[in-house]
């Protein structure tokens, strides 16, 4: 029995190891694996490049979702019109609206006397509404040639399509004649 207790112990125990043995990684083998690693990042590095752009693009359209459907519950809330317009100054609309005039900042206001253009504020019925800044530079965002007003009962005043693009990503936002909002 102590002679298998010898050879257990002995089998445990480890050797020195030779003379002349190096530990660690030669500079070839470092080189190899960063030439490796570079080439797969440079694989990921497009893939990416297009998600952040997708997220952008997604983001911005999200948040003009918001900024309409908030427009479209506060009309039925106070059953008054309620406009969405580009504005310049964050306080009033624009006088005239080009499809591009969408990617700087837009306001939801009221609009009850129905006349196109934002009523003055008041206790009651605070103008603006609600102001949304200017999207992201590298997202390109074209909507509607007018206003988009949403009645008492929630109503659009027509159906329009707002469209964000940031490369070759892209979504969009449509407003259908019941005053749906829909990010697609």
């Amino acid at each position: 029995m102590s002679h298998r207790i010898h050879s257990i112990h002995t089998a445990r125990r480890s050797s020195p190891p030779p003379a002349g043995t190096q530990f660690g990684l030669t500079l070839l083998e470092i080189m190899v694996a960063t030439s490796i690693s570079a080439i797969l990042l440079g694989l990921a590095a497009p893939s990416m490049v297009d998600l952040m752009n997708a997220n952008r693009a997604r983001s911005s359209a999200q948040t003009l979702y918001s900024l309409l459907v908030e427009a479209r519950t506060e009309a039925v809330r106070r059953n008054k019109s309620v406009l969405v317009c580009p504005s310049d100054d964050g306080g009033s609309c624009l006088g005239t609206i080009a499809a591009t005039s969408w990617s700087g900042r837009t306001i939801a206001c009221y609009d009850a006397d129905g006349d196109g253009a934002c009523d003055v504020d008041g206790a009651a019925a605070p103008a603006p509404i609600r102001v949304r800044g200017e999207i992201d530079r590298a997202v390109q965002l074209t909507g509607p040639t007018a206003f988009v007003r949403f009645n008492g009962l929630g109503a659009a005043n027509g159906a329009a399509s707002f469209s964000l693009a940031a490369g070759p990503k892209s979504s969009s936002v449509t407003v259908k004649a019941t005053g749906a909002v829909r990010v697609d």
